[in-house]
C-alpha cells in the first residue's frame, strides 16, 4: 500500500474499490451483483423484456407461471437441482468447447511472459508523461483508450496459456497477466473503465480455463494451480474489490464435484478469507490511515474502505459457500443456508424458487409469510415484477390458492380492497376477488361492507375508496351507498344514481343541484357561470338514475328555455327525440 501514497496529501489513489451501495436493492450493489452472478445478470436482462399479457385474475395461474420462471430461469441456468449465483452451466460447455481447441504446447516462461507484457505498458507510461493532454497540476495522465493496444503483450500471453494444456504453467502465467493487468490499473487514467472491464474479461477467460483443469488436470496439478490464483486473489488491490475477488476464488466451484478435490475449492475461499481478515486487522492498527480516492470519486479513510470490503465480501463469500454446497450436491445444507438467511434478496428469492421447482407449496406458503412479516420492505429481486406485483404478497397469495386456502386469500384481497386509497380505480383487486369466490361472491360483498363500515363509522378512515365506491356501484347497494355518502359528502354526486332507490329526493337534489335544476325554476340555464357541458353531465347522470321517461320530462321543460346555448340545445332535441343519451 505505501507504493500507492502520495507524499505530499497522504492520499492513496486505489483504482480498484467498486462504487456499490450498501444494499442489493441499490442500482449501483445490483449491478455489482449482476457482475458477479451471471445466474442474476441473465434474470436482470429476462427481466427487462416486457411479458406477454396481464397478470392472472386467477392465482392459481398466476402460481403456473412462477413455477416455470423458477424451474427454467433461476433454477435452470445454474444447470443443477437447485439454484446458483456463482455457477452457470454454459461454463462448463464453453470450456469443453475450448478443450478442442487446447494443445499439448508449453507456454512463455514466467520471464519472458513478464517481458512481451512490460515492454508495451512501459513505452506508454514513458510516454504518458511527457503528453500534452496530460495534466501537469495533478500529473493525471490522458484517458486510456484500449485501441492504443497497450495491453497487446498480456493479450499475447494470455492467449498462449489458454490454449495449453500444460496446466500449472499456463495458470502461472494467467496469473501474472492479472498481475500486470491489475498493476496497470492502477497507474493510468481508467475514467472510462476500458481496462476495468478487461479486467472482468480476463478472470471470467480464467474461470473457463480452471474449469478444464478441474477436469482433466491431476490433483497435485491442481491444487498447485490453484494455489497460485489464491496467492494473486490475496494482493492488496483485489482484497477491497469483493467482486473481482470472489469471482477469482469461484474458480475453485468445478473442483467441489468430486470428493478428492472438494478440499481446494474450500481451502481457496479459507485462504481468502483469512487475508481479509489480516487487511481489517491491519487497517485497524494502521496509526496514519491514510486518505483513499475510490473509483467513485469518493474520498474515504483507508480503514472505511477495508470495512466496507469487508462487509460486501461477506455478503459475497455467503454467495459463493452456498454455491459449493450446491456443487458438491449436498442440497439440503444449501436450502438450509439460503433459509437461514431471509434478509437477503437473493437468498431469500432462491429459497422461494427451489420451493416453487419441488411444488412444495405449503413451505412456501410459511416462508413467504415469514417474508411479508419480517421483510415487509424487501422486494424479490429474482422474480420479475409482472409476476409479482405485490412483491412477497402476490407469492404468498399463489401458494394459498395452491393450497386451497381460499378463505385466508379471499380475506387478504378484502383487506386490500378496504385499504385503498381515493384514487384507487384499478379493478384488479375486485376481479381477483371476485374469481376466487365463484359463487360466495355475494357473500364476499357482504363481508366487504361489514368490515369497511366497521373502520369507517368509528373514524378510521379518512379518506374515500375508490375501489369501495366501485363495489357500491356495480352491486346497486343502496343503503351502504347512503351512509357512505353522509360521512364523505365528496362521494355523494358519483354515488347519487345508486341510493337514487331509496332516497330519491336526495338525489335528484345532488344530481340537479350543481347545474342550477334542482327546483322549477331551472335557473341554471340562465346562470352563465354554469357551462353547457356541466348540465349535460348533470342528465346523463340523471337518467341513469332515474330513467328514460322522468329525464325526457326534464328535458321536455328545458328544450324551450335553452335557445341561447346552441350545444345544449342541440343535445337536449336529441334526447328528446331519441329518448336515451
Amino acid at each position: 500500500m505505501d507504493e500507492n501514497t502520495n507524499s505530499s496529501d497522504d492520499r492513496v489513489t486505489d483504482p480498484f474499490l467498486a462504487d456499490d451501495a450498501e444494499q442489493w436493492n441499490d442500482p449501483d450493489e445490483l449491478d455489482n451483483l449482476c457482475a458477479l452472478s451471471p445466474v442474476v445478470a441473465s434474470i436482470m436482462r429476462m427481466q427487462s423484456l416486457e411479458m406477454d399479457g396481464d397478470f392472472p385474475d386467477d392465482p392459481r395461474e398466476a402460481a403456473a407461471d412462477l413455477s416455470a420462471f423458477a424451474s427454467n430461469g433461476i433454477i435452470g441456468m445454474g444447470g443443477l437441482d437447485g439454484p446458483c449465483f456463482l455457477w452457470n452451466h454454459m461454463i462448463a460447455d464453453i470450456a469443453t468447447m475450448d478443450d478442442a481447441r487446447r494443445t499439448d504446447s508449453p507456454v512463455a516462461p514466467p520471464e519472458d511472459a513478464a517481458r512481451v507484457m512490460d515492454t508495451p505498458i512501459r513505452w506508454y507510461l514513458d510516454a504518458c508523461e511527457s503528453s500534452p493532454d496530460a495534466d501537469a497540476e495533478t500529473h493525471t495522465p490522458p484517458v486510456f483508450h484500449m485501441d492504443t493496444q497497450v495491453l497487446a503483450g498480456v493479450d499475447a500471453v494470455v492467449g498462449n496459456a489458454l490454449s495449453s494444456t500444460h496446466w500449472l504453467d499456463a495458470t502461472r502465467n494467467l496469473a501474472l497477466a492479472l498481475d500486470t493487468t491489475i498493476d496497470f490499473i492502477g497507474s493510468v487514467n481508467d475514467d472510462n473503465n476500458e481496462v476495468f472491464d478487461y479486467l472482468l474479461h480476463l478472470i471470467q477467460q480464467i474461470r473457463l480455463y480452471m474449469t478444464s483443469v478441474a477436469e482433466h488436470a491431476d490433483t497435485i496439478t491442481s491444487i498447485q494451480a490453484m494455489a497460485v490464483l489464491v496467492e494473486a486473489a490475496c494482493d492488496g488491490p483485489m482484497l477491497l474489490n469483493p467482486v473481482q475477488l470472489m469471482l477469482l476464488v469461484s474458480c475453485g466451484l468445478p473442483f467441489a464435484k468430486w470428493d478428492d478435490t472438494r478440499v481446494i475449492a474450500y481451502d481457496a475461499l479459507a485462504r481468502v478469507t483469512r487475508a481479509m481478515k489480516e487487511l481489517s486487522r491491519e487497517a485497524d492498527q494502521d496509526p496514519t490511515n491514510p486518505m483513499v480516492i475510490t473509483r467513485a470519486g469518493e474520498t474515504l479513510t483507508f480503514r472505511d474502505c477495508v470495512t466496507r470490503a469487508q462487509m460486501r465480501f461477506t455478503k459475497a463469500a455467503l454467495l459463493l459457500k452456498h454455491d459449493l454446497l450446491r456443487m458438491a450436491g449436498d442440497d439440503d445444507q444449501a436450502d438450509a443456508m439460503l433459509l437461514d438467511h431471509p434478509a437477503m434478496a437473493p437468498l431469500a428469492d432462491a429459497y422461494a424458487a427451489r420451493l416453487l421447482s419441488q411444488d412444495k407449496w405449503d413451505e412456501l406458503r410459511r416462508f413467504s409469510a415469514l417474508m411479508e412479516h419480517d421483510h415487509p420492505d424487501m422486494d424479490p429481486l429474482l422474480f420479475p415484477p409482472d409476476l409479482v406485483p405485490l412483491g412477497w404478497a402476490s407469492i404468498q397469495d399463489m401458494a394459498l390458492a395452491e393450497c386451497g386456502s381460499f378463505d385466508e386469500l379471499s380475506a387478504r384481497y378484502r383487506r386490500r380492497v378496504i385499504a385503498s386509497g381515493p384514487k384507487s380505480d384499478d379493478p384488479h383487486l375486485i376481479t381477483v376477488l371476485r374469481s376466487i369466490s365463484g359463487p360466495q361472491w355475494p357473500r364476499q360483498v357482504e363481508l366487504i361492507v361489514h368490515e369497511f363500515e366497521a373502520e369507517d363509522g368509528c373514524g378510521m378512515r379518512g379518506s374515500r375508496n375508490g375501489l369501495y365506491e366501485r363495489i357500491l356501484i356495480d352491486n346497486h347497494l343502496c343503503e351502504p351507498a347512503w351512509r357512505y355518502a353522509n360521512r364523505h359528502p365528496g362521494a355523494k354526486l358519483t354515488l347519487a344514481p345508486v341510493f337514487a332507490r331509496t332516497h330519491p329526493q336526495e338525489a335528484r337534489a345532488t344530481i340537479l343541484g350543481r347545474a342550477g335544476l334542482a327546483d322549477d325554476s331551472l335557473q341554471g340555464l340562465s346562470d352563465g357561470t354554469i357551462s353547457d357541458g356541466t348540465i349535460i353531465r348533470a342528465m346523463r347522470r340523471y337518467y341513469h338514475a332515474f330513467g328514460k321517461k322522468e329525464a325526457r320530462d326534464l328535458a321536455e321543460r328545458m328544450l324551450p328555455r335553452s335557445g341561447t346555448r346552441a350545444r345544449l340545445c342541440q343535445w337536449l332535441a336529441g334526447f328528446v327525440n331519441s329518448g336515451k343519451d
